[in-house]
């Protein structure tokens, strides 16, 4: 099925939806002006051929994506012929929109800082832990396979019905970043491959899976002989730190690297790390910042699957090409296939399949120590500063009950509570960023929601300060709730600001005009300086992170569940300096700012 195209936002939904989401952070004054200049003849004269040359895009990159898809299907048509056969098509596989290669270039590839921390997410398990990585290590590399070869065969992928863009699931497999002069590149194989990169002890070594079949036993046993030789190895090792360098200087330090070797693990179906730690039970922290800071394999590889010592499982994706939800989508179809699998009794016939060490540095492995020693000395200078991790597991209520007892969508409750959070620390609202997915249209990513919106501002102001009645503070909660729900329906249906002022900006660029001063100000510039970067990611197993986005700012990601909420949240490290908040401060203030905004709903009975 074919899904619509991403559309454009109009200039009447720039100027509905813009000024509102500076109204908390612009002064009064500034904003008429602003609202004033918004509405002018002049600025629509002026913006007129910038949306002229958008519309044209959209229509030219929908015309595109229909034929290359439409002689995609009469080839996979010729093919089954041919074969007898069945031949599955993607419809998204050659899809396009007027945003989606100026999102991929702005948002990701021509970022040029640090992947670890400032790009590059991670996921986390709650699973039991093992006295051992080697089953359940096997068992993940192949459910994760066979979720691959289910993608490449049949185009299918759990959880997904057609409903929803599929065109991140090639960039997924089989891919990985690729450094290079101003904006990187993404590299995807052309075909299916089924060898895996395996990281031991900082060493990459090859296991080919093949296409289907396969032993957890026996994988495990391989498992065992790639870290037994990884542990007797004297080369050098932690070649992958060099990735976590700036995109500049990873890209000066890439020469080092054999280009057999490395076209190995671009084609990987995907990398696999064996952990020497063991986070303990209930080390939630300590398990979400080792996901996000590991460099013990390849940061620039889309699914790096960490498992360690004692089966703790994370992942950390490259963003570039895969956003959260399809990536959640394979990894936990294949986390709950591996726990299902990792105890099943060892064929008899099975051979364990072999394994040989990945040479990624050839001739140039003198200079390897080196300039692995003074990468890894900067990260970790870097890594203090950059980062601070706390993570909140809140379990006196959860979705169900914020339904049943607030009746407001879950997602703004979690939203007002993250803001007054920061309210009562810094005694100001933020700017706040909040993901939405566009994966209804063809090549949709994401759009933001400005959630500090002068309704859900207004709440936390009076929630913190405590200058409103019970009722007069229920009523503003509720006029935030509802607010925030409507941005939300209109981010998700492509009626946002946020990609529509970069499209603004890359047409000003292409036609060489200047943009209306509006959309350029100090007061645009300040409401779009993300404070409190947000996301929602829920699962009954997996939670989600990512790193701040702005110098003191906090990254947030959540999760709804059932009965309780989660709460991975980061922020710079010493360089947030002194005065400045910890990760932990805002868990703190998080947790008492749940149990205020559950209070203004259920004032008859506040504890559960």
């Amino acid at each position: 099925m074919a899904l619509p195209p991403l559309p454009v936002p109009s200039l009447e939904t720039l100027r509905a939806a813009l000024p509102p989401s500076l109204a908390p952070f612009t002064a009064p004054s500034a904003l008429e002006s602003l609202v004033a200049e918004l509405a002018s003849p002049k600025t629509a004269d002026a913006l007129e051929p910038l949306f002229r040359f958008l519309y044209a895009r959209a229509e030219s990159t929908a015309a595109t994506s229909a034929a290359a898809s439409a002689a995609t299907a009469d080839a996979a048509t010729s093919d089954a012929d041919a074969d007898a056969g069945h031949v599955a098509v993607d419809p998204c596989s050659s899809c396009e929109s007027w945003l989606s290669a100026w999102w991929l270039d702005a948002a990701y590839l021509a970022f040029r800082a640090p992947l670890v921390v400032n790009s590059n997410y991670a996921f986390v398990f709650d699973v039991p832990l093992t006295d051992g990585p080697y089953r359940r290590a096997a068992a993940l590399m192949l459910a994760t396979r066979d979720l691959a070869r289910g993608w490449h065969e049949d185009k299918v992928i759990p959880g997904e019905n057609g409903s929803n863009c599929t065109a991140a699931y090639p960039r997924l497999f089989n891919s990985c970043r690729l450094p290079a002069p101003g904006s990187d590149v993404l590299h995807a194989a052309s075909t299916a491959l089924y060898h895996v990169v395996v990281w031991a002890h900082g060493h990459p070594y090859v296991v080919e899976l093949g296409r289907d079949g396969g032993d957890v036993a026996s994988l495990a046993s391989t498992l065992v002989a790639v870290v037994d030789d990884a542990a007797a190895r004297t080369d050098t090792a932690g070649l992958g730190v060099l990735c976590a360098l700036p995109r500049d200087e990873w890209l000066e330090a890439s020469t080092i690297v054999d280009a057999d070797g490395y076209r190995v693990l671009q084609d990987a179906l995907f990398e696999l790390v064996l952990e020497a730690d063991a986070p303990a039970a209930g080390a939630h922290a300590e398990l979400v910042a080792s996901a996000l800071t590991t460099t013990d394999g390849w940061l620039d590889k889309t699914l790096s699957w960490l498992v360690y010592a004692n089966g703790a499982l994370a992942l950390n994706g490259e963003h570039s090409g895969v956003d959260g939800m399809p990536m959640l989508l394979v990894t936990r179809a294949a986390v709950a296939r591996a726990l299902e699998s990792e105890a099943s009794a060892a064929d008899p016939q099975a051979v364990a399949p072999p394994f040989a060490r990945l040479d990624l540095v050839g001739a140039a492995a003198e200079s390897l120590a080196a300039r692995t020693a003074s990468a890894r000395a900067w990260l970790d200078t870097y890594l203090a500063a950059s980062l601070d991790v706390a993570v909140l597991r809140f379990d006196e209520f959860g979705k169900d009950h914020i339904k049943a007892v607030a009746r407001i969508s879950p997602d703004a409750f979690c939203q007002a509570a993250i803001q007054a959070a920061y309210y009562a620390l810094h005694g100001t609202a933020a700017p706040t960023y909040e993901s939405v997915t566009t994966r209804r249209f063809a090549a949709g990513r994401t759009e933001t929601l400005r959630a500090a919106s002068p309704q859900m501002v207004a709440f936390v102001e009076s929630l913190v300060r405590g200058d409103a009645t019970p009722d007069e503070l229920e009523a503003k909660a509720r006029t935030a709730a509802e607010q925030h729900s409507a941005l939300a329906r209109a981010a998700a249906s492509g009626a946002g600001v946020d990609r529509l002022l970069l499209g603004l900006q890359r047409a000003g660029a292409a036609l060489e005009l200047s943009l209306p001063h509006a959309l350029v100000c100090d007061a645009t510039a300040a409401a779009s300086t993300w404070a409190l970067s947000t996301s929602q990611v829920t699962d009954p197993v997996a939670s989600a992170a990512f790193g701040p986005v702005v110098d003191r700012g906090f990254g947030v990601c959540y999760g709804v569940r059932r009965s309780g909420l989660v709460f991975n949240i980061t922020s710079q490290g010493s360089a947030r300096g002194s005065d400045a908040p910890s990760a932990a401060a805002f868990a703190s203030s998080l947790d008492a700012m749940l149990q205020r905004v559950w209070a203004v709903f259920a004032r008859d009975d506040a504890k559960l």
